[in-house]
């Protein structure tokens, strides 16, 4: 028997297999037969199964730990297949970020967020940095402006020397009392910084010099009452004469805004006027002295 003809018997003995008989008398029982073949299964009886159909084997892994397989690497000519949303024309593709496992669990872990406050925090005021004065005289710029004279105490200079001084203080209402002739001295001290003055009955002293750190004139005053003050002059000489005002001076317990003039008339002539701040901003005289040059 040929191929074709074998073939289509083994056709026909599948399809009577197929066929469900009845029962043989009246059995209740009912033989349970293979489901019937497909146009397919023929098919493939007839001509053999399709090759595109056949799977594939699945290799067996080999005995040992499984090697990472590699993920290829797109090659830069190579682009992307666009997202859903990037179909329409126009749009523009969206990535979605899928979540860092180790990123989800530190967010988690972070403390909530602290609430703002409604109001402005109260303002702390800054306290500049003050060196001590160690620190200070191991500055360089402070080493150099102390050992340097200082230039401007030149402007006193005719100063130093013996002068015959006129005392008078005034008592208000134009009322003055004269405290006679008495004598001043003036010369420079401390190392030729400070220039220093005193009458001859030890209750009148000055000190004057020149703060080349803070740029001004400083006159420290005190006499035997005890009176006792620190004035300063920030213009300086202005002409002939030179203004002093206090910072701190007390005279007779209480603490008094003062102002000292100091008037350098010729070579040989020059004034001390002190005079008191009143209450409505006015000044009144307090004393005077006047000095003519003696040597």
């Amino acid at each position: 028997m040929n191929r074709p003809a074998l073939a289509t018997f083994l056709a026909a003995v599948v399809l009577v297999a197929g066929v469900h008989w009845p029962p043989l008398g009246g059995s209740a029982v009912a033989a349970q037969d293979s489901p019937e073949p497909t146009a397919s299964a023929l098919i493939e009886l007839q001509e053999g199964p399709a090759t595109s159909q056949v799977p594939t084997p699945t290799p067996k892994p080999k005995r040992g730990k499984a090697k990472a397989t590699p993920a290829p690497t797109p090659s830069p000519t190579e682009t992307p297949a666009p997202s859903p949303d990037a179909r329409h024309k126009g749009a523009k593709a969206r990535e979605t970020p899928s979540p860092t496992p180790e990123l989800t669990a530190a967010s988690a872990a972070m403390p909530p967020a602290a609430p703002i406050p409604t109001q402005r925090p109260t303002p702390r005021p800054l306290v500049p940095y003050q060196p001590t004065v160690p620190q200070s005289l191991v500055d360089p710029n402070v080493e150099g402006i102390l050992h340097r004279p200082i230039r401007q105490l030149s402007e006193f200079g005719w100063l130093t020397g013996t002068w015959r001084a006129h005392n008078v203080e005034e008592i208000g209402d134009g009322r003055q009392i004269d405290l006679g002739i008495n004598t001043y001295v003036f010369a420079q001290t401390m190392k030729g910084r400070w220039i220093f003055g005193a009458d001859g009955k030890a209750s009148d002293y000055f000190y004057i010099t020149y703060d080349p750190f803070a740029a001004h004139w400083i006159l420290v005053r005190f006499s035997s009452t005890p009176e006792y003050g620190i004035w300063t002059s920030e213009r300086g000489w202005h002409g002939n004469t030179i203004e002093f005002t206090s910072n701190y001076s007390f005279a007779i317990g209480r603490q008094y805004r003062r102002r000292i003039t100091i008037i350098h008339k010729d070579a040989r002539t020059f004034g001390i006027y002190d005079e008191e701040q009143l209450s409505d901003g006015s000044w009144t005289g307090d004393d005077a002295v006047e000095l003519s040059k003696q040597q």
